[in-house]
């Protein structure tokens, strides 16, 4: 199904090429064009997909998703630390995911949408070298952290950072109009 959803951004006239049916899939339309997508239709089209979700948050719609996004896996990494058993666990993780969704999702459309063109692919170069160098890293801290403390300090150290991190992006981070 995937190749069937993504059809259309592989290029003009690549989606009927593709063995799998993907009849009365609406055409992916951003900016009303058909076709490929570059990095510059990345802010349009996510706009267009978060309409229901921002509308009601107004002015600042990919921000505050984005601030609510770092605010909900922090207060979750505190609750699964927190948590009394397994299925609050369970609970809780998927609430973290949630929020880490968010951020994943608003993060790079943010980048894009607040630099000058000049700077865009450096910034997202740095965005994703931190994001790969995190994830390397993420394995030995846990070990480290596994050997010195509990587990719940796994998600408790979550807390502290994720608490900076709703501050600075929520001053640092400039408001975006709608339909930009």
């Amino acid at each position: 199904m995937l190749p069937s959803c993504s059809a259309p951004l592989w290029g003009p006239g690549l989606e009927h090429r593709h063995p799998l049916p993907h009849h009365g899939l609406p055409a992916f339309r951003c900016g009303g064009q058909r076709g490929f997508l570059g990095p510059d239709d990345l802010p349009a089209c996510r706009h267009r997909a978060l309409d229901p979700v921002r509308a009601p948050r107004g002015r600042d719609g990919e921000k505050n998703i984005f601030v609510a996004g770092f605010a909900l896996f922090t207060a979750s990494s505190f609750f699964c630390g927190a948590s009394p058993g397994f299925l609050w666990l369970i609970l809780f993780r998927a609430l973290q995911g949630i929020g880490g969704a968010m951020i994943t999702a608003t993060g790079p459309a943010l980048l894009l949408v607040s630099l000058p063109e000049q700077v865009r692919g450096r910034a997202l170069g740095y965005f994703s070298a931190a994001n790969a160098r995190g994830l390397a890293a993420g394995f030995g801290l846990g070990g480290v952290i596994l050997h010195l403390l509990s587990w719940e300090w796994i998600f408790y150290l979550n807390v502290p950072v994720g608490i900076c991190a709703v501050a600075i992006a929520y001053l640092v981070i400039p408001g975006m109009p709608v339909g930009v």
